[in-house]
């Protein structure tokens, strides 16, 4: 099946992923829902399908499982194809291996196999897969796609060939039908092979996903005839043994049976029976009910009982028996009974008898004689035996869940619990794809992405550009329609006082008049007119309007923010929670500009402190609009050295924007996202898994009823609907507890993940997900297990052959281990990244970060024109903190240890080359900072109180090999930001950002700043902040009090880890208890299946420790090689985790060790309950039949 290849640019215009996504009819599910396409949610389900199939052929035992396996690979390989189109089409940047140059060969050696069984494989054969081999060094070549359309029309030609010659070589004995068994599958394969050449056409028109989707229907209808045909093969060169009953014969019977039955009214007889029944005709009794099973469809109940419905409604329209009860002509028409009467009659009219009898017209007068059929003709027999089918495989799964309830119990719980993790993760995914989706005109929307080159070896990309582009940018390129800018708040907290409340508010952003015609918000009151109007407007959203005002209307309300009055005139509703504008105070951007200061910012090309979105007009060029930018920005900026530029970046991609030196948005991980789909996938699967083992471990239990079922005339399909039936009562149940368990533990979820999900249960589009996982834990759950007990053969079951070997079952097998896989893999990831956590929070730093907390000068006295030396300010306010008992120490710095911002234009010193512009991080620190934080110094001194050193820096060791200084270093000229001094010393190494990146080089000023830091004791912490905060009121009474400890501020840097640890966690240990639930069900059978060798082994003296040995060793082996197998894949997963961080664990064996221990222990625990119950049983009861 030819798909999409991306690679060079004529590959690219074969079939770019990303050109398709592009243009293809869009399925938007919902605007804050992640959108797929109608294609890719086909694609899903395709290969869900196909991979089952593959599974069932490759697995199932038949006398044609080595043929039907070649069949397997042939869909495997055609799914991963498949996977691989999807993976790039929903932008998991996932690679899943193709081999598309293998699925002809398979194809071919399929239809081989299957015409001459006495074909086997040599080594020349695999000549046949070298091109498949040799596909994978060739992936971005434009040709593969062509190759591999040419592979596979050879391929099917050959096929094609084979069949006609197997036509041709068979004899002619009484006829040629046998000779055209494959018939089905040679008009298959010329189906496919004619989708297969249309591919030409179909890419021609950019339309091969449809044909994608219609070659793999091709492919699972093949493989559902032949997985359906009972053991497909050649037969030998003779007449076929004719059957004792074929389908014509079948039809003459019951048409002659029916016939008999309404002449002879044997229906009338309440007594009757299937085998009294077989007796009045002559027939055997699995005879007839053979002929009802397969020709009427029927059982014996509803056969009967729809003549005694039909009798009783002639009745009940006839006159004459207008004197008789209800449950008279009930008994007179056959009924044994009210309640069978009342449940038949309604099943086939749909209506009581009570009712139905009312609604008869009465037009029939008593002398007015009229003849009346036999039988009424108010019945749609073929829809009322649809619906009677399907009820009776529900009640027969019904009767079945109730006879077995501990394995109903451990069933519904498993699934309850993938399913509700499976859910929580895919709303998470949904709310990360959908970020910033719900405005409209979405794909139009961009934002300018301005990239700064500081040196040769570094480059800066902001999300900010100047203000002044936007202006210019509007009048100048006709590609833009729309200009608005954002300048978020993020320096310091907004001071509103309204009446006596003082509140500091955290999400305020400045924007600009056009910025509510560029994005969308739903107003409550007021208009976003009124705010453009006026520049000191305010405009709130519901949650903040509420938190000001209370009940009270807040448009009007006046408040005062940095000495300033502003009105309120506009309420809007909360943005939703998958947006990245999380403001809750809109301010006009004419406010801002009217301080001098920051109107003069905003005139400068070489500020870029502003948030600039672009709406292009509808097929304009990103790339044409950036280069336009960018010259613009050639011609106003002083410095033409062609080291800035612009590119555009579309909203509706910033949530993953993950190269930005800092950001005013929260960003996702489409890493993470990526990493969760795949563990939700995993947990479904581990779900469904533990099903599929506890079901096929119970199946011998139920082989005698499925071998009588055939005996008196069932069929495969029938019973094979009805074990798919219990599969769906069984997933419909655990959906129900899933979606209960989603809606309790919803709260915590959301208070952990930090998103809000909107009532996610009450929204359509995330019904299509839990649809989807609903459908695939049926497929999962349902078919392996329903063919394989479908497929037991009355023979070999009434001759008491054990159909089910625990010791050759190597699919339960396979599927224990990859549950254990699964588990131990999530296992080791947890270890890890609690490790790794520990030892960011052990590691030491290079500063003493304990018991002290932080809180920053209001930010009007930095900025007031008034205050005309704020640092006198500083150190009256430092002072009086000294003198409280409670405080041991008080230092100034900047406003946050773990953030800075860094610099590279604004240093010199001497020696310095002239096209040398490193980047450093500036520390501001007073002269007490040393001593309080406990650095330490490597060269000469720290500052000394007074102004001797107001000029002069230290630089940390960093910084000294960065700035390739020779000795002597201290007494060195040193000027920044045009204060000239020297560097008086040199300190240790410290950590001043997260663990995930190197110690940068750090320069270390003596100014003042409004950040203090105050050192305290355990024993005196309340103490101390209680007296922080009387000095506060003090000098600042109109600004609320706002301090962190610099203990949390070091442990936010690591939220992200903190919450995947808790995630894998949690997700590790369901899936430990998925798995532990389906060892305890394998344990049960495997003990079942040993009972009278354990009972033998007991009678002949072997202990109880041999007996719970010899049922756990099994165990134990699988475990272990899931150990094995988990090992390299959580390495290879966990430290390609780790590269993010610079200083790190090592991966130490122990690690692995104690996760294969874990799991094997939670094994062990689990096997052993069962283990321990056989062993103490008595061997008696085991051996008394023998």
């Amino acid at each position: 099946m030819p798909v999409r290849w991306s690679g060079t640019s004529f590959g690219k215009k074969l079939g770019s992923f990303s050109s398709l996504f592009d243009t293809r009819n869009e399925l938007y599910l919902k605007p804050n829902f992640f959108y797929i396409t109608q294609y890719d949610l086909a694609f899903l389900v395709a290969i869900s399908i196909v991979l089952n199939f593959a599974m069932l052929l490759g697995f199932t035992r038949k006398a044609n499982r080595a043929t039907n396996r070649l069949l397997a690979a042939a869909l495997t390989v055609a799914a991963l194809w498949m996977a691989n189109s999807l993976a790039v089409n929903i932008r998991l940047a996932a690679y899943v291996p193709v081999f598309s140059l293998a699925f002809g060969p398979f194809i071919f050696f399929y239809v081989l196999k299957l015409t001459k069984p006495v074909f086997r494989f040599h080594w020349k054969d695999l000549l046949h897969f070298i091109p498949a081999l040799v596909e994978q060094f060739l992936r971005s070549s434009p040709l593969l796609p062509f190759l591999a359309f040419i592979s596979g029309s050879i391929y099917l030609y050959c096929a094609h060939r084979l069949i006609e010659r197997f036509y041709q070589s068979k004899p002619f004995h009484d006829g040629d039908r046998y000779r055209y068994e494959f018939r089905w599958l040679h008009r298959l394969l010329k189906g496919f092979g004619l989708l297969w050449i249309l591919w030409i056409p179909f890419w021609a028109s950019g339309n091969d996903e449809l044909l994608c989707i219609l070659l793999m229907a091709m492919l699972i209808w093949i493989a559902a005839r032949a997985f359906l045909r009972p053991e497909i093969g050649v037969r030998p060169d003779r007449v076929p043994i004719s059957r004792p009953l074929v389908l014509d014969e079948l039809k003459q019977k019951g048409s002659w049976m029916k016939k008999a039955v309404k002449e002879k009214r044997y229906y009338e007889d309440p007594e009757l029976s299937l085998g009294s029944l077989a007796e009045k005709l002559g027939v055997p009794a699995h005879e007839l009910s053979r002929v009802l099973n397969t020709v009427f469809k029927k059982s014996f109940n509803q056969f009967i009982n729809e003549y005694r419905v039909q009798e009783a409604i002639r009745k009940m329209q006839d006159p004459a028996y207008d004197h008789i009860t209800l449950l008279g002509i009930a008994y007179d028409s056959g009924f044994n009974s009210q309640s069978t009467f009342s449940r038949f009659f309604k099943h086939f009219t749909g209506k009581s008898p009570v009712d139905y009898k009312n609604g008869l017209k009465k037009d029939c007068s008593t002398y007015k004689l009229t003849s009346y059929g036999r039988f009424a003709t108010t019945i749609l027999p073929e829809k009322s035996n649809r619906n009677f089918m399907f009820k009776n495989h529900l009640t027969i799964a019904r009767r079945n869940m109730l006879r077995n309830k501990g394995t109903a119990f451990i069933n519904i719980a498993g699934l309850s619990i993938g399913m509700a993790a499976t859910i929580l993760i895919m709303l998470w995914v949904q709310n990360e794809l959908s970020f910033d989706r719900y405005q409209p005109d979405i794909g139009d929307l961009y934002r300018i992405k301005s990239k700064l080159r500081i040196a040769s070896n570094e480059t800066w990309l902001w999300e900010t550009s100047q203000y002044i582009l936007g202006d210019n940018a509007s009048g100048q390129i006709p590609e833009i329609n729309m200009v608005a800018r954002l300048k978020p708040r993020n320096n310091s907290d907004l001071v509103l006082h309204y009446q006596q409340k003082i509140i500091a508010e955290k999400k305020s952003a400045y924007v600009d008049e056009q910025w509510f015609n560029m994005f969308h918000y739903d107003f409550i009151n007021g208009s976003s007119e009124d705010f453009s109007k006026n520049p000191f407007s305010l405009i709130l959203t519901s949650t903040a309007a509420k938190r000001y005002f209370g009940t009270e209307p807040a448009v009007g309300k006046v408040v005062r923010i940095d000495r300033t009055t502003y009105q309120v005139r506009g309420v809007v509703k909360d943005n939703p929670a998958n947006s990245s504008f999380q403001y809750d105070v809109l301010i006009p951007m004419a406010a801002r500009l009217s301080n001098p200061d920051d109107r003069k910012n905003a005139s400068d090309w070489g500020n870029y402190n502003y948030i600039t979105f672009l709406k292009l007009r509808t097929g304009a060029n990103p790339v044409a609009v950036s280069a336009k930018l960018t010259q613009i920005l050639r011609a106003n900026e002083k410095n033409r050295d062609d080291k800035s530029d612009y590119s555009l970046l579309k909203v509706e991609d910033m949530h993953f924007e993950n190269d930005l030196e800092r950001s005013a948005f929260n960003h996702g991980s489409r890493t993470m996202v990526n990493v969760f789909i795949v563990l939700g996938l995993l947990l479904l699967s581990t779900a469904c898994i533990n099903y599929v083992n506890l079901t096929t471990a119970r199946a011998s239990v139920r082989s005698k009823e499925v071998s009588i079922r055939k005996l008196v005339g069932a069929e495969k399909m029938q019973l094979f609907g009805q074990f798919m039936a219990e599969s769906f009562l069984i997933s419909v149940l655990s959906l129900a507890a899933a979606l209960l368990l989603v809606e309790l533990s919803l709260p915590w979820f959301e208070s952990f993940t930090g998103k809000e999900f909107d009532q996610p249960l009450y929204i359509p589009s995330v019904w299509l997900v839990i649809a989807v996982t609903l459908l695939i834990s049926f497929l999962l759950n349902g078919i392996y297990p329903a063919a394989l007990l479908s497929s037991f053969q009355p023979l070999h079951v009434f001759k008491g052959r054990n159909l089910l070997n625990f010791n050759d079952s190597s699919l339960r097998k396979t599927l224990v281990v990859i549950q254990f896989t699964i588990s131990v893999i999530l296992i080791t990831g947890t270890v890890i990244i609690y490790c790794q956590l520990r030892y960011v929070q052990t590691k030491d730093i290079g500063y003493d970060r304990s018991q002290v907390f932080t809180f920053t000068f209001p930010y009007w006295t930095i900025h007031d024109p008034d205050l005309k030396k704020p640092e006198v300010l500083l150190n009256s306010v430092k002072q009086a903190l000294k003198q409280e008992a409670s405080i041991a120490d008080v230092t100034t710095a900047s406003t946050r240890l773990t953030d800075f911002d860094n610099q590279s234009s604004s240093f010199d010193w001497e020696g310095k080359p002239n096209d040398f512009k490193p980047v450093l991080a500036p520390l501001q620190a007073d002269p007490d900072f040393q001593r309080m934080m406990r650095l330490k110094i490597a060269e000469g001194r720290w500052f000394n109180s007074g102004i001797a050193d107001q000029h002069n820096v230290l630089l940390n060791e960093t910084a000294v090999q960065t700035l390739q200084l020779q000795s002597p270093i201290i007494g060195r000229r040193f000027m920044h930001q045009g204060d000239t001094g020297v560097i008086i010393g040199v300190v240790k190494d410290f950590n001043y950002k997260s663990l995930r990146e190197k110690i940068g080089p750090m320069v270390i000023t003596n100014q003042p700043s409004g950040g203090f830091y105050i050192k305290t004791t355990v024993r005196n912490t309340s103490a101390a902040i209680l007296a922080a905060q009387k000095i506060w009121k003090k000098f600042f009474p109109d600004d609320p009090f706002d301090y962190e400890f610099l203990d949390d501020n070091y442990t936010n840097l690591y939220k992200t880890e903190q919450q995947s640890s808790v995630l894998f966690t949690l997700f590790a240990g369901i899936a430990l208890v998925v798995s532990a639930l389906g060892l305890l069900g394998l344990a049960a059978f495997a003990a079942e299946q040993k009972v009278k060798e354990i009972g033998i082994r007991k009678v002949l003296g072997a202990s109880v420790q041999q007996i719970v040995g010899l049922l756990t060793i099994d165990f134990v082996k699988l475990v272990l090689l899931a150990s094995i197998l988990a090992f390299p894949i959580a390495w290879w997963a966990m430290n390609e985790w780790l590269q993010d961080f610079a200083y790190k664990i090592t991966l130490s064996w122990w690690i692995f060790a104690l996760s294969g221990a874990i799991a094997l222990t939670i094994a062990l625990l689990t096997v052993s309950y069962q283990a321990i119950k056989a062993a103490v049983a008595n061997p008696v009861k085991s051996l008394q039949s023998e």
